[in-house]
């Protein structure tokens, strides 16, 4: 609420010349963020990449214990 409360301060007291300068205060504090959300959709793509490999190789292990269990059944 307070950041609003501000940000209408700015806008009333400045005028057009204050939209101009908020709009570019808030491209320049979001352009760090956009590396810091890159960074996260890598990491994520990899975990799963890695998690997916994982899956496939304990779904091997798992049928193999299944058809030796049904073999021993036999």
């Amino acid at each position: 609420m307070l950041l609003g409360a501000v940000t209408l301060m700015i806008l009333l007291l400045g005028g057009k010349e204050a939209l101009k300068a908020l709009q570019a205060a808030s491209i320049a504090g979001a352009l760090p963020f956009t590396f810091v959300i890159i960074a996260m959709t890598i990491g994520l793509l990899k975990s799963l990449r890695q998690e997916g490999s994982d899956m496939v190789q304990d779904e091997e292990q798992i049928r193999e214990m299944i058809n030796k269990e049904i073999s021993d059944m036999s």
